[in-house]
């Protein structure tokens, strides 16, 4: 899956200090006009998203985080993987058990 595109709704300069400067410009005048602005003095053309994009954006990146098939878990078993993998006869059923126990999502 690939991250969603987004228009942006608008466009605000930067200068080349980083400082956002809030005079809205068209997405016209900044693509006609960044170049030139950029080399003459290293000013900016910063598109701005809706929050719902963002968070759209967001969902899109932790679902992609990890592939189909893969799991994601901590690097240290916590307790209660180790717990989840004693009554098991074998090395499989016991990586199994351990996953099944392991956090899932934002714990």
């Amino acid at each position: 899956m690939t991250m969603p595109k987004f228009e942006p709704v608008a466009f605000v300069q930067s200068d080349p200090d980083g400082h956002l400067h809030l005079a809205e410009i068209t997405k016209t005048e900044a693509c006609q006009n960044l170049d030139q602005w950029d080399r003459q003095v290293g000013w900016k053309a910063v598109p701005l998203h809706t929050a719902d994009q963002l968070t759209e954006a967001y969902e899109a990146g932790k679902r992609d985080a990890t592939p189909e098939g893969y799991a994601l878990v901590p690097k240290q078993p916590t307790l209660l993987m180790l717990r989840a993998m004693y009554p098991c006869e074998s090395t499989t059923e016991a990586y199994k058990a351990m996953l099944a126990a392991a956090p899932k999502g934002e714990e």
